[in-house]
């Protein structure tokens, strides 16, 4: 009885696999059924990037997981999606090139953003709706505006401080913190 009972707890957890993960990236699913999470901490606020009430901003504390874990979904082009770990909402840029948060986002193109290294090795993030419209934050924390990028490099550059491996189990429950 118990072989039964552990094949049907397979048998769900791929359905919810199914259900849940796969319908967005299938790569976001890495070795074993598991994703990972970002902390990025900004270079200009000297704070994460963080997500509230649909608001982003980089003035987040590294110990504050709940708000600046962000489940980084990743397509074999190349994109990535930005998710925040609790509120499962996505940073997006709308067409008037603010960032905004979206509860689905695979309708809308201003959600999909290339990750690049700078020379610095730096992380910036770039839209892929819209190339040279790049992730940025002033000193003061609040979005920056992407026609200042050449002039502010450091304002739109990001450190990975926290890459965690999640298993999708723990996600799926909303405990990310017992691994």
């Amino acid at each position: 009885m118990k072989k039964n009972d552990e094949k049907l707890s397979k048998f769900w957890i791929f359905r919810i696999l199914w259900f849940f993960v796969f319908p967005f990236e299938i790569s976001s699913v890495i070795l074993d059924a598991g994703v990972i999470t970002w902390q990025l901490h900004n270079q200009c606020t000297q704070g994460f990037l963080q997500s509230y009430l649909k608001h982003v901003d980089a003035n987040g504390d590294m110990n504050s997981r709940c708000l600046t874990d962000f489940i980084v979904h990743t397509s074999p082009t190349g994109l990535i999606r930005l998710q925040h770990a609790l509120s499962k909402v996505y940073i997006c840029f709308n067409r008037r090139r603010q960032l905004i948060t979206k509860l689905q986002s695979r309708r809308n193109k201003g959600c999909y953003f290339y990750e690049r290294i700078s020379e610095a090795g730096y992380t910036e993030i770039e839209s892929a709706a819209e190339p040279g419209l790049f992730l940025g934050f002033n000193r003061k924390g609040y979005r920056q505006d992407p026609f200042t990028y050449w002039t502010r490099r450091k304002c739109f550059s990001f450190m990975k401080k926290s890459q965690k491996w999640i298993n999708v189990i723990q996600v799926i429950n909303h405990n990310p913190e017992s691994s």
